[in-house]
């Protein structure tokens, strides 16, 4: 049985090294992970630890962007990436894309939930509001909902 050895792989291009196709990767899943522990802090309602991930979100979305943009501003090196990295860069996004996606839905639901939320307040508002009705007469007297004139503690006649 004669094996045949496969030819050796050629070097990446300049702008696609294994190290440069490693760190895309590495944000990418850096970023997956703060994107699942936003997701994990909207399910639980933590605000604080929400607004805690914002500026790492930030940091590594747009370092990974500015990673991205550099691969794929030229096709031709895109295309000259080992298929093992091509695999494995995919498979990143992919995971990245999933917990996007997991993530806006439960941006979603605490948007609803907020909205409701408001929408009870301010019904509970306009209620309290009808029953304690004050109005001012013209001549300044303060009637209450009940329609009996109260004294506002100032000099009425004024």
């Amino acid at each position: 049985m004669n094996q045949q050895t496969p030819p050796p792989a050629l070097p990446a291009p300049s702008g696609t090294s294994p190290a440069a196709i490693n760190g895309i990767i590495s944000s990418a899943e850096n970023l997956t992970e703060i994107i699942q522990q936003e997701t994990a802090c909207l399910r639980a309602a933590d605000s604080n630890g929400f607004k805690d991930l914002h500026a790492q979100k930030e940091d590594f979305a747009h370092r990974y962007e500015a990673q991205f943009q550099k691969l794929i501003a030229n096709k031709e090196e895109l295309k000259a990436l080992a298929p093992e990295d091509l695999a494995r860069l995919t498979q990143a996004r992919k995971k990245m894309t999933d917990a996007s996606i997991e993530n806006f839905a439960a941006m979603e639901r605490t948007k609803k939930s907020l909205n409701r939320l408001s929408e009870r307040i301010m019904k509970l508002v306009r209620n309290q509001s009808q029953h304690n009705t004050n109005l001012y007469s013209a001549s300044g007297a303060l009637y209450s909902s009940q329609g009996s004139a109260q004294s506002i503690g100032i000099g009425e006649d004024a």
